[in-house]
């Protein structure tokens, strides 16, 4: 294994391990949004471009900052994935994203 490729896989161990515990933190929280008194959004653990299903348990409830953060781990993770990629572009610019982004930062700021 060359240095550079030995890089990239203790990079992509790090992304694995970082995502594990935000899917586990968002996991405690529940699913339940009336005991949530901030902004979430819905995520799939499993991605549905990598066969993830439409399912209670293959979901959790992410903080917007989070799933931004969720999706640029899973996109690190499998580059080869367009279909990442392109969400995290989508994500960063679009325009509701930005204002849910202003918003939550200024409630945050309170």
């Amino acid at each position: 294994m060359t240095n550079k490729e030995e890089i990239q896989y203790h990079n992509r161990i790090w992304y694995l391990k970082t995502y594990e515990a935000l899917i586990t933190k968002a996991l405690k929280r529940g699913l339940s949004r009336k005991k949530l008194d901030y902004y979430t959004e819905k995520h799939h653990i499993l991605p549905k471009c990598m066969n993830g299903k439409d399912s209670k348990d293959n979901y959790v409830l992410l903080t917007f900052r989070e799933h931004i953060i969720a999706h640029m781990l899973l996109s690190r993770m499998y580059p080869n994935n367009n279909e990442l990629s392109h969400v995290v572009y989508f994500m960063l610019s679009s325009s509701k994203n930005n204002n849910i982004y202003n918003n939550t930062r200024r409630q945050s700021l309170k």
